[in-house]
């Protein structure tokens, strides 16, 4: 069932779920300029800049994306205003919605991918598989699951020359830490930072 939500004048309603994250305020500006009626969670209230945009119809405090009682208040949201169309402008949106995309559905009008899809590109293993199956050139990449495959990795580096490398998380969606990677130069190094 899908049911039209406006905030003003019959103009569709858009909740945006990260106000902090850059892409958050071109989407803003984007809805914005087509008259949609745009609304933007807020965790800091009145500090990001895609509430601040004149396109911004609304501010909404919410708790952290983080936290725990995040989709409670997304469904709360998404009883005031049923049928509102729900944007995820961050990697952290994209997967909380599909890991809760059933439930989401009931309340907002959704563009999403399927979960699978949405796990295959935000987590780096997957991503890099696909793209070694398209024969898309890709860096030499490991991902060890245990600190036993670690110390070998480390090891066969330093035979072979391989450092320094860098390490970067496998996926960095619902990470409160958003760390790109980093530079680790020798097998030591390899063991303490994964």
């Amino acid at each position: 069932m899908t049911v039209r939500a406006d905030l003003k004048n019959g103009e569709p309603a858009v909740l945006l779920g990260d106000a902090f994250f850059f892409g958050t305020l071109a989407a803003v500006r984007d809805l914005g300029r087509t008259g949609a009626a745009v609304s933007v969670a807020e965790t800091h209230f009145g500090a990001s800049h895609s509430g601040s945009s004149r396109y911004c119809l609304q501010r909404l405090k919410a708790p952290s994306l983080h936290d725990t009682s995040y989709l409670e208040w997304l469904l709360a949201q998404g009883e005031n205003t049923p049928g509102a169309f729900l944007h995820a402008t961050s990697d952290d949106m994209v997967w909380l919605m599909a890991v809760h995309e059933e439930v989401l559905r009931q309340r907002f009008t959704l563009f999403q991918a399927p979960r699978e899809a949405v796990f295959a590109l935000l987590d780096k293993c997957q991503l890099y598989a696909h793209a070694r199956r398209l024969g898309i050139a890709i860096p030499q990449t490991h991902a060890p699951t245990h600190p036993d495959e670690v110390r070998a990795l480390g090891q066969a580096l330093q035979r072979e020359g391989g450092f320094p490398v860098i390490v970067k998380p496998r996926t960095q969606a619902c990470m409160s830490a958003k760390q790109k990677g980093s530079v680790v130069r020798s097998p030591e190094e390899l063991s303490n930072a994964v």
